[in-house]
Formats: C-alpha cells, sequence, structure tokens
C-alpha cells in the first residue's frame, strides 16, 4: 500500500533487462507474522511494517521469468 506521503524516485538500472528506469521508495505492507500461525485470533487493527518497493514498468514485464504481477498498487 502506497501512503500520501510516500516518495517514489526514478531509477536507471542498466543491468535489468538491458537497461530499465523503475520507481523506488517504501510501501507498507501486512505483518502476517502477528498472526503467529493460529488459524483464528481475536479482531485487531491490521499492523503494516514498511519495504523497499521496486516498480518495473508494464512494457517489460513480459521480459521477466514467470512470477507474481501487481498492476494496480492500493494507496
Amino acid at each position: 500500500m502506497l501512503l500520501e506521503d510516500t516518495a517514489l524516485a526514478p531509477r536507471f538500472d542498466p543491468a535489468l533487462l538491458g537497461g530499465v528506469t523503475v520507481l523506488e521508495g517504501r510501501a507498507a505492507v501486512l505483518d502476517v507474522t502477528a498472526w503467529a500461525g493460529a488459524l483464528y485470533r481475536p479482531a485487531q487493527e491490521p499492523i503494516c511494517r514498511t519495504t523497499a518497493l521496486r516498480a518495473i514498468p508494464y512494457y517489460a514485464w513480459d521480459n521477466r521469468e514467470a512470477g507474481a504481477m501487481t498492476v494496480w498498487v492500493r494507496r
């Protein structure tokens, strides 16, 4: 999830796909470690942590190996 004040910076990576500009920054993700392997737990506010975000242009996707893809990012 992108926060309102998320700063994204373009960076050219010559080693990626023969050279491509990516966007880099920080994003919030749900911290699934709070589940501690339990199937059920009391309801509570979601716990988030931040992680590095690297957005690769959609046009370059087909040039990568198979893997998960998110086209839209929650804000």
